[in-house]
């Protein structure tokens, strides 16, 4: 049976390698034409697209400068014995529902699957018992536990698909406006439903690895300066985003509906909010030492001010700062009041309250607004700031023990755990630094950020664990590494060098576009 798989577009023109989605899974694959209308409405998309597909003929899709063979029959064979072990037969790996371990034996797997229920169905009651506290209650948890009741209370929210999804189709050229567009069209509490990635010209069958593609390439396109969307924030540890000022209301809006429904679905997001726009989520008011968050030199400023020693009248200010290049005055006729010491804790509040909230005080409700309308907003006030920052945004430093203490091995991998290409491997990704490092994971499973939980939390979609695993291939004419995003898994060819695998993982790295297609 064919395979969806990834094309990469590298600086010297398309190459025909990579990301794969496997071909079993329950809906069929809708592949997406360039020659439909981008405007059609989804459904109108998906029903001529399905029109266009025989029930048991071979037609040829034009991807990435290649035409390939495409059969709609599951029982066709391959043309040759080298051909058979290519990974483009696929399939799903078979992996335990409940602990997401990758066993290749399926009375095995029966075996560990007994014994793994009966653990499953004691964590189910516990996880349960715990869902039933309030949000008081619930706050008093330790980290771990309030991540658990979080996810009983979301999972709660579910709307039972019945077949009825949120389909997005949507090219990678325009990703931006056209999610915003059928974004618009989705009622409120539709993004509580399954939600479905088709991107245009490509074929996957999406089981959380198109869906995480999808959070990335939009969470790029929402974070560029020239969105107006957000805007970074003067620190200088880490970079924040915060809501811009001159953000239109609906485009505020539309990043409260996409930021909820990431989390909804489980899948961390690149980038990070400040923590001023975090605090202002929990309910939490912001002091002085907060303003810190937002620009140092600002706060060291307004310190100054409050110190005993100075005199604040000399310092000939009144009520008005200037922010971006524009005169704001702090309270009504500010330009015509002085600071002076007796008022000078006022104006201390005051710019507090201007810089981590009323500069953007439209756009933050229009944010703040859409995202409770998909995640309750007391079903997150439980956490701490820290703890909020890593169910949004994961972990960021990837942990390569924790890597491979959480990769299974398939094939002749599996027989041998020690296989020179194996080793080899570990020690590539080692010596990559940590962006490289995000990237090769994406590369495998769509995301550049981990959940909290790390390397074991990774999952399939949002509700079913799914470990990262590793598929020998015979080396032959197989020069590439493939993944299978989402089943957080890749093909390795059994390389005969180190340097051959430094060579197909760099080569990797320097792609700059990816693609789902099929092979």
């Amino acid at each position: 049976m064919g395979c969806c798989t990834s094309s990469y577009v590298s600086k010297n023109g398309p190459q025909k390698i990579a990301i794969s989605e496997s071909s079993k899974i329950e809906d069929e694959a809708i592949p997406i034409s360039l020659s439909i209308p981008a405007r059609t409405p989804r459904r109108a998309l998906i029903e001529e697209e399905e029109k266009k597909l025989p029930p048991s003929e071979s037609h040829s899709i034009r991807l990435c400068n290649y035409t390939i063979e495409i059969s709609n029959c599951s029982d066709s064979e391959s043309d040759s014995e080298e051909d058979s072990d290519d990974s483009s037969n696929f399939e799903e790996p078979m992996y335990c529902p409940e602990c997401g371990r990758g066993i290749s034996d399926e009375d095995e797997l029966l075996q560990h699957l007994f014994s793994c229920r009966t653990q499953a169905a004691q964590n189910i009651q516990n996880d349960q018992d715990i869902s039933k506290a309030n949000a008081d209650e619930a706050s008093k948890y330790d980290a771990e536990k309030k991540r658990t009741w979080f996810r009983e209370n979301i999972a709660k929210l579910r709307v039972s698909s019945c077949g009825d999804t949120i389909t997005l189709v949507v090219s990678r050229d325009n990703i931006l406006e056209e999610t915003f567009n059928q974004f618009s069209t989705v009622d409120r509490l539709d993004f509580r439903k399954d939600l479905k990635i088709f991107f245009i010209d490509e074929n996957a069958r999406d089981a959380g690895g198109v869906i995480r593609e999808w959070l990335n390439l939009v969470t790029i396109e929402i974070l560029k300066p020239e969105a107006k969307i957000f805007e970074m924030v003067n620190n200088s540890e880490d970079t924040f985003y915060t809501i811009h000022p001159e953000a239109t209301y609906g485009m505020c809006h539309f990043a409260g509906q996409f930021l909820g429904k990431a989390i909804f679905e489980g899948a961390p997001l690149d980038g990070r909010l400040s923590k001023l726009l975090l605090m202002k989520m929990l309910l939490k008011e912001p002091k002085l030492e907060d303003l810190k968050l937002y620009d140092e030199q600002l706060y060291s400023s307004i310190a100054f001010i409050l110190q005993d020693s100075v005199n604040a009248s000399d310092l000939c200010m009144n009520f008005t700062i200037l922010d971006n290049g524009k005169t704001v005055e702090l309270k009504q006729n500010g330009a015509d009041i002085e600071l002076t010491n007796e008022n000078k804790e006022e104006y201390s509040r005051l710019v507090v309250e201007h810089y981590t909230y009323k500069r953007a005080e439209i756009q933050t409700a229009a944010f703040t607004e859409a995202f409770f309308n998909i995640i309750p907003q007391e079903t997150i006030t439980v956490f701490s700031l820290y703890e909020l920052d890593k169910i949004l945004f994961g972990l960021k430093e990837i942990d390569v023990e924790d890597w491979k203490k959480n990769t299974f091995y398939k094939g002749e991998y599996e027989k041998n755990k020690n296989h020179d290409t194996i080793k080899w491997f570990w020690e590539v990704i080692v010596s990559l630094n940590n962006d490289e490092k995000r990237k090769f994971l994406q590369f495998c499973t769509g995301s550049r950020s981990l959940p909290i939980e790390g390397f074991k939390g990774l999952k399939r979609n949002s509700r079913t664990l799914c470990k990262f695993s590793i598929n020998s291939l015979s080396a032959g004419r197989n020069l590439f590494l493939r993944a299978h995003t989402c089943f957080n898994s890749i093909d390795l060819p059994m390389f005969k060098t180190k340097e051959e695998v430094e060579s197909a993982v760099r080569f990797i790295l320097d792609q700059e576009k990816f693609y789902f297609g099929l092979s």
